[in-house]
């Protein structure tokens, strides 16, 4: 399913780098999200999509019809609702779905393009459109001359490449050894 997680704004801060420059940001709350309706296209829907709710509301603040979906879900009535639709593509080796993410009609993967937060990864062009392709590569290129998100780093580290970095620095851990004259 898709990885996804609501939150709001509750105000800025600054942190210091290393070398000691102040970096402005943004201090958010996040979740709990519960998924308060999962779509399917086999059911009347139609589409690929979950719902999501973020932070309670007193049902005398909420609708009726709003705390009657919430219940279902085993929850009580949320202030934020929205929903992710999925437009899936293929279905990977490993039985895993691949697709595009919409939030609230917006292509999430091209906004995170756009703002310098995510790689292009190139090894999934072939599943896009030309247009789509061309769409993400241009947004990448974009935020890396505006020197956006990760690329103010002098030398940022993809993401693919740091996870492999990971796995060689991790060596599995060793079994405590055990005497056999202790051992009950």
């Amino acid at each position: 399913m898709v990885a996804a997680l609501l939150g709001k704004k509750i105000g800025m801060t600054r942190v210091y780098t290393p070398e000691g420059v102040s970096v402005p940001v943004t201090v958010i709350q996040a979740g709990p999200c519960p998924v308060l309706q999962v779509k399917k296209t086999d059911t009347t829907d139609g589409y690929n999509a979950i719902q999501l709710g973020f932070e309670d509301v007193k049902p005398h603040r909420s609708t009726l019809p709003m705390i009657g979906h919430a219940g279902k879900a085993g929850t009580g009535p949320k202030r934020f609702v929205r929903e992710i639709r999925v437009e899936v593509v293929k279905t990977d080796f490993f039985g895993r779905l691949v697709g595009r993410v919409f939030v609230e009609g917006r292509d999430a993967g091209l906004a995170q393009l756009r703002a310098g937060l995510a790689w292009h990864f190139r090894r999934y062009d072939a599943d896009l459109a030309p247009a789509q392709r061309r769409r993400y590569a241009e947004a990448e290129r974009q935020a890396r001359l505006r020197r956006l998100g990760l690329w103010r780093e002098a030398a940022p580290v993809p993401p693919w490449e740091y996870r492999a970095q990971a796995r060689r620095s991790h060596s599995p851990p060793s079994a405590p050894a055990i005497d056999p004259r202790t051992a009950q």
